[in-house]
């Protein structure tokens, strides 16, 4: 774990004594809570996607994105699937290659997360941000990603152009949340907790409210 402000190892430290995981990235990015921004998403698929009250914060809208696939194909949060009715609420992981618990939430995101609780409606989108050696992420390592940490059925995508880094202003990852099927924000955590606990708890809180 590399800390590079007395700010950000507070945040570090406090994160380990809770139990969770977490790391900093070498020179943590700043960048303003984008709910300052309210300019509409066009064209809208479904009239589930929101327009407004952007933010990344738990009770703000979430602004969606277009990132590549392994693939090499385009994928818009905002899709037919989000759009389906049959869709409750997604997972976004934001992970880097370099970061260990970032390795060892994407390891469990599967089994412990996506295969209890897909049937009930919930997809998880993970996104790459950077490589080994904090440097933009390529198809090569996204793949590669996805075949050493088992993450079929999750859908996984690069930003070698940190168009998520809003979600991680002090710099920890993995950075998680979920996005309900309004595309309101309903969970953060910064960091990852010991068999996912947290995330797991949250999910079956967010589709129990659902009625799902």
């Amino acid at each position: 774990m590399r800390t590079f402000s007395s700010s950000l190892t507070s945040v570090v430290v406090g994160a380990l004594a809770a139990g969770f995981m977490g790391c900093a990235t070498p020179e943590p990015i700043v960048t303003p809570d984008a709910a300052m921004r309210d300019a509409p998403i066009s064209p809208a698929l479904c009239a589930a996607v929101p327009s407004r009250n952007f933010g990344t914060d738990v009770g703000r809208n979430f602004e969606g994105f277009t990132l590549q696939q392994c693939d090499g194909t385009d994928f818009n949060y905002f899709n037919e699937q989000f759009c389906d009715e049959s869709h409750t609420i997604t997972v976004l992981s934001i992970a880097a290659e370099w970061c260990a618990p970032c390795r060892e939430e994407s390891r469990q995101l599967r089994d412990r997360i996506l295969l209890p609780f897909q049937e009930r409606g919930l997809r998880i989108v993970q996104v790459i941000v950077q490589n080994a050696s904090y440097g933009p992420p390529d198809l090569a390592l996204c793949n590669r990603w996805v075949a050493t940490h088992n993450l079929e059925g999750v859908i996984e995508v690069i930003d070698p152009d940190g168009v998520t880094a809003p979600f991680f202003p002090s710099g920890v990852l993995p950075s998680t949340a979920i996005i309900d099927e309004t595309g309101a924000i309903v969970f953060r955590e910064n960091g990852a907790s010991p068999n996912l606990i947290t995330l797991s708890r949250a999910v079956e809180r967010e589709l129990t409210r659902l009625g799902r």
